[in-house]
C-alpha cells in the first residue's frame, strides 16, 4: 500500500519549484550562465544545479549568496517565489503574514524567518 506525501512535503516540492524558477528566471533575465552564478556565490556547481532545479531548498546562507550573486536579496527571492504559488491550493499555508514583511528588522534575519516560516521550521 503507498502512502501519500504529507501536506508538509507536497507544500516543500512547491516551494522548492517556485525558488527554482525565480532563480533560474532571474539568472536568464540577468544573461548570467549558471557557472557564473555559482562561481560568483562560491558555491559548489552540483549544490547550485540541485537548487536552480528545484531538488533542493537552499539553506538562508545560500540563498544569499545566490541572491547577492544574482543581484538582488534573499527576501526578494522568497517574496517572488510566494507570489508565483496559489496559496490557496497549498496545505499548511506558506504564505508569511504581512506583519513578517512589514518588520524593520535586519533583512537577513527578516529572511530567515520568512523562510523559516515557509518551509514549516516556525
Amino acid at each position: 500500500m503507498a502512502t501519500e506525501d504529507p501536506p508538509n512535503a507536497v507544500a516543500r516540492d512547491r516551494l522548492n519549484t517556485a525558488v527554482a524558477r525565480v532563480i533560474r528566471d532571474r539568472r536568464r533575465k540577468r544573461e548570467m550562465t549558471r557557472e557564473q552564478v555559482y562561481t560568483k556565490a562560491e558555491l559548489a556547481r552540483a549544490t547550485y544545479d540541485r537548487i536552480e532545479k528545484g531538488e533542493t531548498l537552499p539553506d538562508v546562507g545560500r540563498l544569499e549568496l545566490i541572491a547577492w550573486a544574482l543581484d538582488t536579496t534573499a527576501v526578494g527571492i522568497i517574496n517572488e517565489a510566494k507570489r508565483s504559488l496559489d496559496e490557496t491550493a497549498l496545505p499548511g499555508g506558506l504564505a508569511a503574514p504581512p506583519e513578517v514583511l512589514d518588520s524593520r528588522e535586519e533583512p537577513s534575519a527578516r529572511a530567515a524567518r520568512i523562510y523559516g516560516r515557509m518551509i514549516g521550521l516556525e
